[in-house]
C-alpha cells in the first residue's frame, strides 16, 4: 500500500462499499474550477442490482457523468466509525485522508 504522508491510497475503490440500509451516511462534495464547491447527492439505486449499495468507484463515475472531472471528497459515516476519502487531488486515484469514531 502506498502512503502519501499520513494519507493512505485506496487500491480497490470498487471494494469500498457503503450501504444505505446499513446506516451509512454519505456527504459528497465536489470541487470544480476556480474553487467552486458543491454538494453532490449520489443515486443509491444506481449500482447494478439496485440494492442501495455504493462504492467509491460508483460515486466517482456518477460525479464524472454529471460534472466531468472534479476533485471529490466523500465523508462516509455510520454509528461506529467513519472515513474521509478524496479523489483527484493527488492523481486519478482515491486516498483516505481521515477517520472518525461514530458520527462526527
Amino acid at each position: 500500500m502506498r502512503h502519501y504522508g499520513y494519507l493512505e491510497r485506496i487500491r480497490h475503490p470498487e471494494r469500498e462499499w457503503f450501504s444505505f440500509l446499513g446506516g451509512d451516511d454519505l456527504t459528497v462534495i465536489i470541487h470544480k474550477d476556480a474553487g467552486q464547491k458543491q454538494l453532490f447527492f449520489p443515486d443509491w439505486q444506481s449500482c447494478d442490482n439496485g440494492d442501495g449499495m455504493l462504492t467509491l468507484d460508483s460515486i466517482r463515475k456518477q460525479v464524472e457523468d454529471m460534472h466531468g472531472r472534479a476533485i471529490i471528497v466523500v465523508m462516509a459515516e455510520n454509528p461506529l466509525n467513519g472515513y474521509v476519502y478524496r479523489y483527484g487531488n493527488y492523481g486519478d486515484f482515491w486516498v483516505q485522508i481521515g477517520s472518525v469514531r461514530g458520527y462526527a
